[in-house]
């Protein structure tokens, strides 16, 4: 780590001037360079960026920058390389603003965008944002343990396109249970294969839980299975149907596990047993998802 920024004590890190010609935050009085991206201006030390990558060596001057000027020449980035918010969250690395190993997952996805071989070529700090993204979405040991991201599309697509095999997994399955995929369909962000994928994830879900949610519970005792069964329809069917639950049998069960069985007349023996049931319900659909998304 040592090598990928400018050390905190460095001279570098000076008082930076907002104006409204001057709208971006990164804007240094001594700096080198003015990179534009889009709208964006910035004004930075060439020497920083070129000992991280070599592409701005190669990135044409500005034809309307005037060597009369005292200005440094500028370099004007395409969006199609890098967008500003992705390249500011590159200086807030850079410049020790946002440190990567405490940075969210919205800094490290613009971070993973913008240091690629297909953007601006950071290949150690690339390799520092593959690492915290798998850190903030593997999932923790136990059962199915996984966190869903606010954007889980963007994620999806991020872990496939920079092949972070350790994450896919729960990210299309966080898509295809919180999105509507129709097969062939297109979308904005996703890859074509990405997509169709989900589509059939989604399917495979649906069709194994449904004969699931719509069979009420039995237990050892005919009682508490009279008792599954009087409170199938109010306490698990319907609130799944309401919250979009057949497409989500990980969290439906969950939900089903956490009703207090126990208030409403089904014994602890009882109780315990269908947890466990449960349970393994959950590891089972988990273990399919391998097979249905083809990973």
């Amino acid at each position: 780590m040592a090598n990928d920024v400018l050390p905190a004590s460095s001279s570098i890190d000076h008082e930076r001037a907002r104006t409204s010609s001057q709208p971006s935050a990164f804007w240094f009085d001594d700096g080198s360079i003015i990179i534009a991206v889009a709208r964006e201006r910035f004004r930075l030390h060439k020497s920083l960026l070129s000992r991280h990558s070599s592409i701005f060596e190669s990135l044409p001057v500005s034809q309307s920058t005037r060597a009369e000027t005292r200005d440094p020449p500028t370099v004007e980035i395409s969006e199609g390389l890098a967008t500003p918010r992705d390249f500011t969250a590159l200086l807030e690395h850079l410049y020790h603003d946002v440190p990567i190993d405490s940075a969210p997952l919205s800094a490290v996805s613009s971070l993973l965008r913008v240091t690629s071989d297909k953007s601006l070529r950071f290949p150690t700090i690339h390799i520092l944002a593959r690492e915290r993204f798998r850190m903030l979405l593997e999932p923790e040991p136990g059962i199915v343990n996984f966190i869903t991201p606010e954007n889980p599309e963007e994620a999806l697509g991020l872990a496939v396109e920079h092949d972070i095999p350790s994450v896919r997994k729960a990210l299309y399955y966080s898509v295809a249970t919180t999105s509507h995929f129709e097969p062939d369909s297109t979308h904005p962000s996703l890859p074509r294969s990405v997509t169709d994928r989900c589509a059939v994830l989604q399917e495979h879900l649906i069709t194994h839980f449904t004969p699931i949610l719509f069979t009420v519970a039995t237990a050892g005792h005919m009682t508490c299975t009279d008792v599954f069964a009087e409170a199938w329809m109010p306490d698990v069917i319907s609130p799944a149907l309401m919250d979009n639950g057949l497409c989500r049998p990980i969290e439906t069960l969950r939900k089903i596990q956490a009703v207090r069985w126990e208030d409403r007349g089904v014994c602890k023996e009882c109780c315990a047993a269908k947890r466990e049931e449960w349970d393994e319900e959950i590891r089972n659909v988990w273990e399919k998802v391998d097979e249905w998304v083809g990973i």
